[in-house]
């Protein structure tokens, strides 16, 4: 049985479907059915393996299904970590994570900034008193100061470190999902498919001459062919 991969007529023109044209499109048109195969989270994913057989399309059909959805795991963790605010979750398409990462990178920055501000207020006072001899609502805030720039500093960096562990594994686990789904190896070592290696048997007469006399010699042998 064989699957198209191509948007047909009769299937609603607006969306946006699978082919081996354009890899941004969403849908997979599986024996007339429009499929969602692109998906944020990882369990909308598995129930859409669940729901339907993609076994049914060719091996070539399923390894460039996998090629142009599978989700980038450098490049956002190369994002991810040099400039944060959730982008690399935002270039997986990971949502949740990336709007929980950039809320809690705003108010990060924002507690960092309002310490930062009221030390560079309070800072040249110190040169005209010192502070030792600070009035007590001085030296309070202060203290107050650097524990803003220390939590706000502090958050930043928990939340960098998480962005880069939160690319890694949901890109590992999208992927992983992915694969079984479509039935393919983590390797993908099974795009030498058995269906593209066909044997033969080989049969070859060989003619000799010995004192006159003609003998036929039979050579027996297995040949393979790959079609690659």
């Amino acid at each position: 049985m064989q699957a198209s991969l191509n948007a047909i007529g009769g299937l609603d023109p607006s969306k946006n479907y699978f082919n081996t044209f354009n890899t941004g499109q969403k849908y997979v048109d599986l024996n007339g059915e429009e499929v969602l195969i692109k998906h944020s989270k990882v369990k909308e994913l598995e129930s859409t393996f669940d729901e339907h057989d993609f076994s049914i399309l060719t091996f070539d059909s399923r390894l460039l299904i996998y090629e142009n959805t599978k989700k980038p795991i450098v490049f956002p963790l190369f994002v991810s970590t040099f400039i944060g605010g959730g982008a690399g979750s935002l270039i997986q398409n990971n949502l949740p994570f990336f709007s929980l990462s950039f809320i809690i990178d705003i108010v990060g920055v924002s507690v960092f900034a309002a310490g930062a501000l009221s030390l560079a207020v309070l800072l040249p006072s110190i040169i005209i008193v010192p502070f030792l001899e600070s009035p007590d609502w001085f030296i309070a805030t202060m203290n107050t100061s650097l524990i803003a720039v220390g939590v706000g500093a502090g958050t930043l960096a928990i939340n960098r470190v998480a962005q880069i562990i939160s690319v890694i594994a949901y890109g590992n686990a999208y992927n992983k999902a992915l694969r079984k789904g479509l039935g393919l190896e983590k390797d993908l070592s099974d795009a030498f498919a058995v269906e593209n290696i066909a044997f033969y048997p080989i049969i070859q007469p060989e003619i000799s001459q010995t004192f006159g006399f003609s003998q036929i010699k039979t050579q027996y042998g297995i040949g393979c062919k790959i079609q690659i």
